[in-house]
């Protein structure tokens, strides 16, 4: 409503000039519930500053300053809105989803496998002894969450450049981004590459080696969530206790 779209006309300057614009339609695309514009400047500011611009929540999505030859700077669609193209007045038309689910896509037909967003930190075990705990640990996070949730832990095998992978997690989507991402037991070319793996590390007498991942979501991120758990597994039983 701020901007005097007769003004603009008769000077010649469309709207597009000023920034990109995006049409939110309901659930059915029959009703444009609103509609926005992101300013050139936003984008201009955080091309320049992108450290004080990056995290900006905006109407549609946050901006993201990625320092990488293939990014940049680029806005991150909320997951529950699913982009359904640009029309003839180059608005990006978006669809605000009522059944929205983390493993649907932006796009139609696609799938997200990048739901959690990047690891803040990541460390790196030298020894085997402070591997094992740290496996230790998170199969007795996984126990507890099937306990919490009264499901059992999500498993799922796959191969990946010929190398055997288990995948365990409680993510709801956990099978899904494995079928999107990998290949079955049972794949030709999958198996062909292992036999071919699998025959050089038989010269120094060794076996493939087969790689196990655990995915955890809903950890305790302070004191009081942590505390809040045990009581949680207390009040289940002693089993959960254990």
């Amino acid at each position: 409503q701020a901007l005097d779209k007769n003004k603009m006309s008769t000077e010649g300057n469309p709207v597009k000039n000023f920034g990109v614009r995006y049409r939110v339609m309901s659930d059915d695309m029959k009703t444009v519930t609103a509609q926005y514009l992101i300013p050139n400047e936003v984008i201009n500011l955080a091309k320049t500053r992108g450290k004080e611009f990056a995290g900006i929540k905006l109407p549609v999505g946050t901006l993201t300053n990625d320092q990488t030859p293939k990014f940049g700077v680029w806005l991150k669609i909320y997951p529950n809105f699913q982009q359904i193209g640009t029309n003839d007045r180059g608005e990006i038309v978006l669809r605000d989803r009522k059944d929205f689910q983390p493993m649907t896509g932006a796009v139609i037909n696609s799938n997200n496998t990048i739901i959690m967003g990047r690891a803040e930190r990541l460390v790196t075990r030298l020894s085997k002894d402070d591997a094992d705990k740290d496996c230790e640990e998170a199969d007795a996070w996984l126990k507890a969450f099937e306990i919490l949730d009264n499901t059992d832990t999500l498993t799922r095998d796959y191969l990946c450049a010929g190398i055997q992978y288990r995948h365990e997690g409680n993510a709801p989507y956990l099978n899904l981004t494995t079928e999107v991402n990998f290949f079955d037991l049972q794949d030709k070319e999958m198996l062909d590459l292992r036999s071919i793996i699998q025959s050089r590390f038989e010269k120094i007498n060794r076996s493939i080696p087969n790689v196990k991942i655990r995915s955890i979501i809903n950890l305790p991120k302070t004191e009081d969530d942590f505390k809040s758990i045990i009581s949680k597994l207390q009040e289940k039983g002693s089993s959960a206790k254990e």
